[in-house]
């Protein structure tokens, strides 16, 4: 059974990791085991996690880890990157008219995952929490753009957090993303790296090498699948998905 997670845990190893501090050295400073905090460290591990709680119809626990999660670059800037973005929503690009779990069905929410994913949203706005309701927003726009539904959440959880954490270079991943769909074949993600690597520093406007390994640690695996092993070694994700 998955446990709890201690959200307050994670921003203290996020809080040390920017200081600077060793995954072992975090570890020990926290008292738990390496593996607890190259999860904690990982968004992917942390998005997933999300993920299987909606799953469950845990709206409650996904809008909190989300709120926790988006959070986790407001302490200061992370090797160098912008400083996020912050304050509250002047607007909420929820709909007038909710839509039913079975219209969210049909646009490629699984059956499974509609429910939760409704109530979570519904929370949010009702809670007048609308930096999480741009998530939701953004979510049920990708699968009505025929994404599936892993990739779909995977994007919107990169592109949320690029604009909460104000991380330019991770907006350009995730459109890159967008726009060349690399689930759709070898010749999509071929294409894709091949602009990635452009992006990260074989190509104009590329990012010091120093600021690359801190914007890829923990990123969702799908974006980096394919890239050198450089750039996919930080943040590993557990297979034991269970373990807090």
């Amino acid at each position: 059974m998955t446990r709890h997670l201690d959200l307050g845990k994670v921003k203290q190893a996020w809080s040390l990791r920017r200081q600077g501090k060793q995954q072992k050295e975090v570890a020990d400073t926290l008292g738990l085991s390496l593996r607890h905090i190259q999860n904690y460290l990982s968004v992917d591990w942390l998005a997933q996690r999300s993920l299987r709680a909606l799953m469950k119809g845990g709206a409650e626990e996904v809008n909190e880890q989300l709120k926790a999660l988006g959070g986790l670059g407001e302490a200061g800037p992370v090797d160098g990157v912008s400083q996020p973005v912050t304050g509250a929503q002047a607007s909420c690009a929820s709909p007038d008219q909710w839509p039913d779990v079975a219209r969210l069905e049909g646009w490629g929410v699984p059956k499974y995952t509609a429910p939760g994913l409704l109530s979570a949203w519904r929370r949010a706005h009702r809670e007048e929490a609308h930096e999480l309701c741009d998530f939701w927003v953004d979510l049920t726009g990708n699968v009505q753009a025929d994404i599936p539904f892993p990739d779909a959440y995977d994007l919107a959880m990169a592109r949320w957090l690029a604009h909460r954490w104000g991380v330019d270079f991770l907006s350009t991943i995730t459109e890159l993303y967008q726009l060349y769909r690399p689930w759709e074949g070898k010749v999509h993600r071929k294409v894709y790296l091949d602009e990635v690597r452009v992006a990260i520093g074989e190509g104009p406007g590329n990012y010091p090498s120093d600021q690359v390994g801190g914007i890829f640690e923990g990123l969702p695996r799908r974006f980096l699948r394919g890239l050198p092993r450089r750039f996919g070694q930080y943040g590993q994700f557990s297979k034991d998905d269970d373990d807090d």
